[in-house]
Order: structure tokens, then sequence, then C-alpha cells
């Protein structure tokens, strides 16, 4: 049983743990398909579930819910009361996001490091695609990559020159990480004069994420550099929202957009992240990393 290197859900009405959960424990155990017999001996095994029964249809609906949302890049599908699995490429955005949130060494031994600018990366690959075919984007986060000054007042001089726009009034410290920015991006137009779309993004891995919505400060932004009115607001995480998430209403009303695992993938359909070798070589490690060794 895979349980112990994987986060388990947190009751049996979580639906998100409980996906999650069934998804890796396939990818761990090379499973390319769960009958709801096998499904149920899992929950009365590891969960202790006294009515498994219905446990098992809170799982499938959520599985059913994530195959509609991204049906192309979502690899799992709920077929005759059991699930199934389905390897490909357009299914390592997915199965990265998946492996972020529920590997249990992943998370005791605190890799954050080791994802943050290969997760960056998907998120502008997204959020290019969101603003249409000319858009253009950089990864801005600490530590610089690219082209991206050390510096940060110098990244931020750097930026401005990117987005062909002047500095602000105010003046950027010298030092000191990224500004809660990671990933931004813009659709200019060919007269190259300011007044187009430009989208400031937090990207993160860290459970705590609802109170990393605030991180950018857009007045503080447009000090720096002379963005003219508000930019649009994106907070973007790895893990799946519940659909009856609770605080969803004060979490859109603090960014103007929430790109969870569901909508990043979506956004993706169709697309090859620019780092997919990369990003498939950290998935292999990380779904042996969560292999129980044998013997």
């Amino acid at each position: 049983m895979t349980a112990p290197a994987v986060l388990l859900p947190s009751d049996v009405h979580d639906e998100v743990g409980l996906a999650d959960w069934m998804e890796v424990t396939m990818l761990v155990e090379q499973r390319r398909h769960l009958s709801r017999a096998k499904i149920r001996r899992y929950l009365t095994s590891v969960l202790s579930d006294e009515e498994p029964d219905i446990t098992i249809d809170i799982l499938l609906q959520e599985i059913a819910r994530r195959q509609r949302a991204c049906p192309t890049v979502y690899p799992f599908a709920e077929v005759g009361g059991g699930i199934t699995f389905t390897s490909s490429q357009q299914a390592i955005p997915y199965l990265f996001m998946l492996a972020i949130s529920v590997s249990r060494p992943y998370r005791s031994e605190h890799r954050f490091k080791d994802t943050d600018e290969l997760f960056d990366d998907l998120v502008l690959d997204a959020l290019k695609r969101y603003i249409g075919p000319a858009g253009l984007g950089v990864r801005f986060g600490a530590p610089a990559s690219g082209a991206r000054p050390k510096n940060f007042q110098e990244a931020v001089a750097w930026l401005a020159r990117q987005l062909n726009l002047p500095l602000g009034a105010g003046r950027a410290r010298k030092t000191g990480g990224d500004g809660g920015l990671d990933v931004i991006v813009w659709r200019p137009f060919r007269d190259r004069r300011a007044g187009y779309l430009i989208v400031l993004a937090q990207c993160t891995v860290q459970n705590d994420w609802i109170g990393k919505a605030r991180d950018i400060a857009r007045d503080v932004w447009r000090g720096w550099i002379d963005l003219g009115k508000d930019p649009h607001l994106v907070l973007a995480i790895p893990f799946v929202v519940s659909s009856s998430y609770d605080k969803w209403d004060e979490l859109r009303r603090t960014v103007h957009a929430v790109l969870d695992r569901l909508r990043l993938c979506e956004l993706l359909e169709g697309q090859a992240l620019a780092r997919a070798t990369e990003t498939g070589k950290w998935i292999a490690s990380e779904i042996t990393r969560m292999t129980p060794a044998e013997g």
C-alpha cells in the first residue's frame, strides 16, 4: 500500500483529497485501472471507512468533474464504476501539479526550490495562452532566471524596458526577492504605445496559499513602473480547489483570476510545455520517491 508516501485526504468527505490520493496511488502502483471493488478495499484498509460505497460515489463524482474541466489534459476517467489512467505527453502538466500537491517526501523534505522555476514556467505558458497568440511574458520570480538581473532595482528597470514603459515615481529597493511577482505577461500593440493588458501573477506551491493572493501590491508596482491603470492580478496554485470552497468569493475579490490545477490544465490544452522534458523527468523522479521500497 502506497499511503505512507502520499498525503491522505483529511476525511472521507474530502473529495479533492480522495481523488488526488487515488490518482497518485495508480501512478505509484503503475495501475491502468482501479475497479470499484479495489477502491473499496483501499478505503476500508487505509481510511477505515465504514461506508465505502458512499465515499466511492463522492470520489467518482470528483473524477468526473475533473474530466469535464480539462478532458484532453486530465489522464484519468470514471469508467464503469472504476477509474482508468491513460499516459500521454498532454498529461505532463496535470501529473506535475498532482505530484507537487500530494507527495509526502516532497512536502516533508521542503524541496520547493526544486519545482519553483518549473511551476512558474508552466504558469507562464498558460498565461500566454490566456491572453492570446500575441502575448509576451517572462518569469520574474526569485531567484532570478533567464535574462532578469539579480539586483532587484536593476530587474525592475529591465522589466520596464521589456514593457516599453517608463519607470514610476517610486524607487525600487536594490535587493530583495521579486516583490511578490513571479510571472508577468502582457499583450502589446504594434504602435508600441502604453495602454494594453498586463497580468501580474503570484505562483505558489505552499499549502497555505490563500494569503499569497495578497503578495502583489499593485500600487507599489505602479510606483516602480508606470503601468497606468491597475494590472490584472492572478494567483496560480498546483492544487485543485473544491467546488464548495467557502473562501472562493473572498479570493475572487482579492485577485482578478484564480488559476488552480484544473484551470491551468484547461489553458494548456493542446499546448506543449516549454520545459516538458525537465518537467517529465521530475515527475518520474518523484514517483520513484513515493514508491515504497520492497522488502
